[in-house]
């Protein structure tokens, strides 16, 4: 039998506190390797920062009720004067879905998601701008597609488990 567990997420700003099954089964690091393409656009956005890498990954580590993605450059982790060039924020699960909110706590996106082994895929559903009074969610994908294709580029994907340990 598979075990499948599905998660909202917000991606600017996590708020709330996690369920202990979905926090407990997400604990540790998680990798995605880009294809080319879409390594070189990763690389252009860190232009002065990284001179080129043939090898780019996305790194999402959770760690209680926060998460954390950064980017792996050739086996390592980017770190800019010790601190994580990436997001993160506070998480939330509820049943099939996993709703993160980034650092700066205007967006939140929520993914459905799903662990098989190993492996744990993330489908985005939602994206909602805090910024205002009222929250302004979509799940209009060419919209955020044309407002913020990165979304996709670092987390519509199926990850790997690369630690236990969350830590960076």
């Amino acid at each position: 039998m598979r075990d499948r567990l599905l998660v909202s997420v917000p991606l600017s700003v996590l708020v709330g506190a996690c369920s202990s099954s979905g926090a407990d089964v997400l604990t540790g690091t998680w990798d995605f390797p880009l294809d080319q393409t879409q390594a070189q656009l990763v690389v252009d956005d860190f232009a002065g920062l990284v001179g080129s890498a043939e090898a780019v990954v996305v790194r999402l580590g959770f760690d209680g009720s926060e998460y954390w993605q950064g980017f792996v450059f050739d086996g390592e982790l980017f770190l800019l004067g010790g601190v994580l060039e990436g997001d993160g924020g506070p998480f939330e699960v509820e049943g099939d879905r996993i709703a993160m909110t980034g650092a700066h706590g205007d967006i939140r996106a929520t993914c459905t998601w799903g662990i098989e082994g190993d492996e744990s895929t993330l489908v985005w559903v939602e994206q909602c701008d805090l910024s205002s009074q009222s929250e302004d969610c979509t799940d209009d994908r060419s919209r955020i597609e044309a407002e913020d294709p990165f979304v996709f580029r670092v987390m519509e994907h199926t990850f790997t488990r690369s630690s236990d340990d969350p830590d960076y």
